[in-house]
């Protein structure tokens, strides 16, 4: 069940109109839209996760004034939400599960943390210090995590200038629920990818304030 996700209606996570609700069903072969799924009241869905195994699919949502940022779990045959999984934090950005199906770690944005998921139980049962974070990736074995951070904050600063914590992917060791080493980079990273072979892959961005209300700085390029 490939698919993507409408988040905003328009501009971005800093600076938007407004958030969507919909999970958007494609077939592959056909390059067709399948099916429209609207995922309201839960609202801007931002990570997928698929565990072809089970049947399911996780699809982490921010919080709002009325319900907590979480992860929705999709019954693939159905294409219907059966569950819902809160992270602790208001905007849960990426998610990712472990190759047994029984773990999951969500990324989180702002909040200094990723939250582990006990996903047989469906609720939150760690969290693991972080300062921010974006992409996130598991290895196959499950015994580490990977996690972009800090999280892009749109501020025009990188490093450890003014305070800000160092540019890496922090690497956490799964037994231990902590971070045991960092690889550093030079510019934020945002997307984080374990290849079958053993690869770390990840993708760095640099920023330049602009000027005006909407937001303190964009991606170059962007």
């Amino acid at each position: 069940m490939p698919g993507g996700t409408a988040v905003f209606e328009t501009g971005f996570y800093h600076a938007n109109s407004g958030r969507r609700s919909e999970l958007t069903v494609i077939d592959p072969d056909t390059r067709r839209i399948v099916e429209v799924v609207d995922l309201a009241p839960e609202h801007a869905p931002h990570g997928l996760a698929l565990d072809a195994a089970r049947g399911l699919l996780y699809v982490s949502v921010e919080g709002g004034p009325d319900r907590s940022g979480g992860v929705v779990v999709i019954d693939t045959a159905t294409r219907r939400p059966i569950g819902h999984i809160d992270t602790g934090a208001p905007g849960p950005h990426w998610f990712v599960v472990d190759a047994t199906g029984t773990t999951g770690y969500a990324s989180n944005k702002e909040a200094p943390f990723v939250s582990v998921a006990d996903l047989r139980l469906g609720k939150l049962t760690d969290r693991i210090e972080v300062p921010g974070s974006e992409g996130i990736a598991v290895s196959p074995d499950g015994s580490r995590v990977f996690v972009a951070a800090p999280y892009g904050s749109f501020a025009g600063r990188e490093g450890g200038a003014g305070g800000r914590p160092a540019n890496g992917v922090r690497i956490i060791d799964t037994a231990r629920a902590e971070v045991t080493a960092t690889l550093a980079t030079e510019g934020l990273v945002f997307p984080v990818h374990h290849t079958a072979t053993g690869r770390v892959l990840r993708a760095s961005c640099a920023w330049r304030p602009i000027p005006g209300p909407r937001s303190a700085g964009t991606p170059r390029g962007g």
